[in-house]
This record gives structure tokens, sequence and C-alpha cells, in this order.
């Protein structure tokens, strides 16, 4: 990310020289080449110079989008983790593995296994357990499909 700021203020500043037409201030930059200036000089095919508006919001969004990633990884990471039983297992936020696990005592019924593909999840062997990405959406889907098991769950 850091790359990605360095490379909007080195897109910002070369435009500032460019429209002062100062090659000079412009090769004084840290990857400023004359190479570089004559292409950022060369019309393109609507006769604009510079870098094209396109490349900053291109990579204003890769930040902000990065960004935003981090802040969500931040928050999931700061998430206690939970196990909660139900009857015939338990649901687990593994961090370690970064998943949300359906861990049952036995193989569960067709029916279960159809509701937890419909939500995602998928069979591990490795980890013997149903799991998907520990993320927002998992853990929507985890608590959607343990709803729905309880509901098909006699007695509770």
């Amino acid at each position: 990310m850091i790359r990605l700021e360095a490379n909007q203020s080195f897109m910002k500043e070369a435009n500032r020289f460019i429209r002062k037409k100062d090659e000079a201030g412009f090769l004084k930059m840290e990857f400023g080449t004359s190479e570089l200036w004559k292409q950022l000089n060369t019309p393109d095919y609507l006769g604009r110079v510079g870098f094209a508006s396109y490349a900053f919001s291109n990579n204003s969004t890769s930040i902000r989008r990065i960004k935003q990633r981090i802040q969500q990884l931040e928050l999931l990471e700061s998430r206690p983790a939970s196990e909660v039983p139900f009857p015939g297992g338990m649901v687990k936020e593994n961090k370690e593995a970064g998943r949300v696990q359906f861990l049952f005592d036995e193989k569960p019924s067709e029916q279960i296994r159809k509701i937890l593909k419909g939500n995602a999840f998928r069979w591990s062997p490795k980890e013997e357990a149903w799991q998907r990405h520990l993320n927002a959406n998992g853990i929507f889907a985890a608590k959607a499909v343990l709803k729905k098991l309880l509901d098909t769950q006699p007695g509770c």
C-alpha cells in the first residue's frame, strides 16, 4: 500500500511539472527519467499529456480497497474466537486456519449436508469439518446454517 501511495504522489507531482513544462524539476524526482518525460509529454489519441485521470482513479481505488481490507482483517482478528455447541456438534471460528467450521459428532444427514452446501460450506477431510473462509460472509452464513439446523432438530 505504501508503494501505491508513493505512486499516487509521484503521478501528481509529475503532472504538476508537466503542466509547468519543467523538465529539470521532473528529472530531479526519484523516478523521473528523460525517457519517461518524453513518454508523458507525447500526446495520446485525445491530445492529453501526463498521467491520465483514470490512472489516478484506479490507483486511488486500489488504495481505498486495501485500507478497507486491512480494517476488515483487524476487526476479525480482534473478535474473540467462539465455539457454539448445538445438538450433534459445534460451530467453531478457527482463526489459525482462517475458517468457520461445523464439526459434527457423526456424519450429518443428507438434508443437513444440503443446507451446508447451499451456504458454501465444503467438506475438508484434513480438518474433518465442513468449512468456509472466516470473514463477514462466512460468519453470516454460519449463523444462517445454525438457525436452520436448530429449526430442523426435533425437540429444540
